[in-house]
């Protein structure tokens, strides 16, 4: 903060930084000083005799007695104290700035146009694409039906809602492969029983990043 105020000019800013050095400087040999224990009377009460009621009355008053302050702690306060002072002279309410409300707002309404929920926009994306893409080939009549011309990570994703916390990737794939694979309506046989092949494994292995970020797998998934 002292170095912030050396680069400006001015007979106040000059004179809050004089006072701030003088605060530093008292702190600091505060700092070093040796702190006397301070001798709080308490143990010349408890070396006497007493009973156990005037024990427990000796006590209690011991407790409500001010503690004592040493030079650091009173050093320390009224740097606070000052530092107070100063912020509360100097410092400006955002909301007496002019447009105030473009930064600082507390109205529900604005924060949710300005900030949006980004949650529920990817789940948007995800679950129904053509909301954005704004295509014929995505749209969807029923939430629940998947169309192959869907991007891969959308297929992905809506399986992924089918299942529940765990999900087995070898049946994951075998979803993902009824979807895109256009053998497997063909009506040949062993058709199912057939590998997947390279062109369809791919989009299903590529899509693994994205879904590390959306924490829905973990770094050592790995597909047969």
């Amino acid at each position: 903060m002292c170095l912030i105020l050396e680069d400006h000019d001015g007979d106040e800013i000059q004179d809050v930084l004089a006072q701030l050095q003088e605060h530093l400087v008292k702190l600091e040999d505060a700092t070093t000083e040796v702190a006397e224990e301070p001798k709080l009377g308490g143990e010349l009460m408890l070396s006497e005799k007493m009973n156990r009621l005037q024990l427990k009355q000796k006590l209690r008053e011991l407790t409500r007695a001010p503690k004592q302050l040493s030079n650091y702690d009173k050093a320390r306060a009224a740097l606070i104290q000052y530092l107070q002072d100063v912020f509360d002279k100097y410092l400006r309410h955002p909301s007496s700035v002019p447009f105030y409300e473009l930064f600082f707002f507390n109205n529900l309404s604005i924060r949710q146009v300005l900030l949006g929920s980004h949650r529920s926009a990817i789940h948007t994306a995800l679950n129904n694409p053509s909301y954005y893409f704004h295509c014929d080939c995505c749209k969807l009549t029923d939430d629940g039906r998947i169309s192959a011309s869907m991007p891969d990570i959308s297929i992905l994703y809506k399986l992924h809602l089918e299942y529940g916390k765990l999900i087995n990737l070898y049946d994951w794939l075998q979803a993902f492969v009824t979807i895109v694979d256009p053998y497997i309506d063909s009506g040949e046989e062993d058709a199912e029983n057939r590998p997947v092949s390279p062109e369809v494994q791919y989009p299903f292995v590529n899509c693994r990043p994205d879904y590390q970020i959306f924490d829905h797998l973990t770094s050592s998934w790995r597909v047969l």
